[in-house]
């Protein structure tokens, strides 16, 4: 599918931004964000949209492993 210049530097700036955690694509309806690393898929209607759903599930991320290696005292070697 081909997208409008517009669309595209959406895609862009979401791949720049996020890509090396999840990979982005849009249908021509909906924006997708699937995590590349334990799976999971979040769709909007909007990349600005996607983009907040994006930054919040990585932070949610980026916790839980936080609180994984406070619970097993991995990631404390100094």
């Amino acid at each position: 599918m081909e997208l409008m210049p517009g669309e595209q530097r959406e895609l862009d700036s979401l791949r720049w931004h996020w890509g090396e955690v999840y990979r982005f694509s849009f249908d021509g309806e909906y924006w997708h964000a699937d995590r590349r690393a334990g799976g999971g898929r979040m769709s909007a209607y909007s990349p600005e949209r996607l983009r907040l759903m994006v930054r919040a599930d990585y932070l949610r991320q980026a916790d839980a492993r936080r609180r994984l290696q406070l619970a097993t005292g991995s990631g404390n070697e100094g």
